[in-house]
């Protein structure tokens, strides 16, 4: 994948404190791209490991989430989550691939892993009965492995439309698709996300014209504020996409230009 990043260090006001920022959330961006290479290199064993760590006991599973993890190979658990690394998942039928000659400008790496509900991502025929019999209520997830975004286009469309993309053996495929960029301005997205610490959320939206940084803030009584990640300028159809991965609900999103003042304000992602 092609990486369209503008470091968030970098912009706005060379005078503004770096308190105003997370420094938790800088560091989790760096942890989440290394474990994306870890996990590259050493395979679900690895994030297996992870996820025992943070494991509840398994009598608190449903017994379909209890035989994934007794049978599907790579299949591990985190803050009660059973989570099946799609890229090593026999059952998974690998299709919605996305050819780069489809794709309007760059490829945006987002740092950080997707889950989807299992089943979301298509089974093979020959999937095993009781797979195909996993529901939601059963909080079994693939992780759909390091997400990246781009403006797609598809056959006999005429404009290109946001889209949430994975890889699989150096191809791209949809995750999640039909993204107005137009409207990311205003209505942020949020998407099940796995980071280093386990389950969060994926946020993510476009910018108006001359913004400089993006902060989010979060629920809570702290009110703590999130110092968002921006692509390069127009990298996206004409676009400028910014995106953070938190673990607390987000309640409003700001935008400010290079002298910090406010120019604009979205809601809470959905």
């Amino acid at each position: 994948m092609s990486v369209a990043v503008r470091g968030v260090s970098a912009q706005g006001d060379p005078a503004r404190p770096r308190a105003d920022r997370d420094p938790h959330h800088e560091r989790l961006v760096i942890v989440t791209t290394v474990l994306a290479t870890l996990v590259a290199v050493a395979g679900p064993l690895l994030i297996g490991g992870l996820g025992r760590l943070a494991s509840v006991d398994d009598e608190a599973l449903s017994p379909p989430a209890q035989r994934v993890l007794a049978e599907v190979p790579g299949a591990f658990e985190t803050e009660g989550l059973v989570v099946v690394p799609a890229n090593t998942d026999a059952a998974l039928a690998w299709v919605e691939e996305m050819p780069y000659e489809r794709i309007d400008g760059a490829v945006v790496d987002l740092g950080t892993h997707g889950l989807a509900d299992y089943g979301y991502l298509p089974l093979r025929d020959s999937a095993p009965g009781w797979l195909m019999s996993i529901t939601p209520g059963d909080s079994v997830f693939s992780d759909a492995g390091p997400l990246a975004f781009a403006c797609t286009r598809f056959p006999s469309a005429e404009d290109c439309t946001g889209t949430l993309l994975m890889e699989h053996e150096g191809e791209l495929y949809i995750f999640r698709a039909g993204l107005a960029l137009a409207d990311l301005t205003e209505q942020p997205r949020g998407f099940r996300a796995l980071d280093l610490s386990g389950p969060a959320q994926l946020v993510l939206g476009t910018t108006p014209p001359e913004t400089a940084w993006v902060e989010l803030r979060l629920a809570g009584d702290a009110g703590q504020r999130v110092t968002a990640s921006l692509s390069d300028p127009g990298v996206v159809d004409g676009a400028t996409l910014w995106w953070a991965t938190v673990s607390s609900p987000i309640e409003e999103v700001t935008f400010l230009d290079a002298g910090g003042r406010a120019i604009g304000t979205a809601g809470a992602p959905y």
